[in-house]
């Protein structure tokens, strides 16, 4: 019996033993089943943030950035300053470009790419980028000059707006979720105006996002056709909102050998504005008649 009392007592131990392990098992699965779970749903929500980065932010970026840096630009030349050409080797970022990037335009009266726009965004920009703004400028002599364009402004237009300004707000917010910027560059294509209210450029984004926990990394490139309306926009040579009502037709002398000649462009060109003349820039201008050769008869 005593034997008995004690080979049960050992069964009861046992039994005890098994569900107090099988208990601790099921309580340490569930825990790293929790984790496992909460791992998931937090880089689905990753997952569905940077789809949503790539298929809309990153477009509505450029269009607020655009269009506020053609507003600079609209009131930069209004005050008759004069853009600076783009190279025709493509070597040297234009005027748009580094307005709507980063708020600077090259002036020399501004500093140079290390102590001013590359000092303040070079980290975001590659080898590649940093020497396009660092293009020797006059013979290979010195290094192009910017400043803030609101600097040569009656008022602040591009004041964190420019696209690496809302593109630092997005990344606090990646931050802020445990992801980190590894690599991000942007290029731009050349603006082209396709008719009388809209310009139109491409721009291409490679990104790379990197998990701080190294769990996931997200890499892409992502080409954006962007449309921007200048409705709303100051013309730079009549110095007034443009609404269709008024946009005028852009012109040329309008008078030969006292006959009443339209020897000028057919559509108002925002962009030939901009450049401060009335030039075939957009593609969009056809000449109306044929201007007289002769110059005896040129009014001037």
């Amino acid at each position: 019996m005593v034997k008995r009392g004690m080979f049960f007592s050992l069964i009861t131990i046992l039994m005890v033993l098994v569900i107090i392990l099988s208990y601790k098992i099921s309580t340490s699965k569930s825990a790293e089943e929790t984790k496992l779970a909460s791992t998931q749903i937090r880089i689905k929500m990753l997952n569905s943030f940077i789809t949503d980065l790539e298929q809309n932010y990153f477009e509505d970026m450029l269009k607020v950035s655009s269009k506020t840096a053609l507003e600079a630009l609209a009131n930069y030349t209004a005050q008759g300053k004069q853009l600076n050409s783009v190279n025709g080797d493509g070597v040297k970022p234009g005027d748009f470009e580094t307005v709507m990037l980063f708020g600077y335009i090259e002036n020399s009266a501004g500093e140079d790419c290390k102590i001013s726009l590359c000092a303040e965004y070079g980290v975001k920009l590659s080898n590649a980028q940093i020497n396009r703004f660092n293009y020797s400028c006059k013979l290979g002599t010195q290094q192009c000059q910017y400043r803030k364009i609101d600097s040569d402004l009656t008022q602040p237009v591009m004041l964190r707006y420019s696209f690496f300004d809302l593109l630092n707000k997005t990344e606090n917010v990646l931050e802020n979720l445990g992801v980190r910027t590894d690599s991000f560059s942007i290029t731009l294509e050349p603006l082209t105006q396709t008719d009388n209210w809209n310009i139109n450029f491409k721009a291409i984004i490679d990104y790379h996002f990197i998990d701080n926990y190294k769990i996931a990394a997200w890499r892409g490139r992502t080409e954006k056709i962007v449309n921007i309306s200048i409705i709303g926009l100051e013309d730079p040579i009549y110095k007034k909102t443009i609404t269709k009502q008024d946009w005028e037709i852009d012109r040329g002398p309008e008078s030969f050998c006292n006959i009443e000649v339209r020897c000028a462009y057919s559509e108002p060109s925002f962009l030939s504005r901009l450049e401060g003349e009335t030039s075939h820039r957009s593609g969009i201008d056809d000449l109306l008649g044929i201007c007289p050769e002769s110059e005896d008869c040129y009014e001037t």
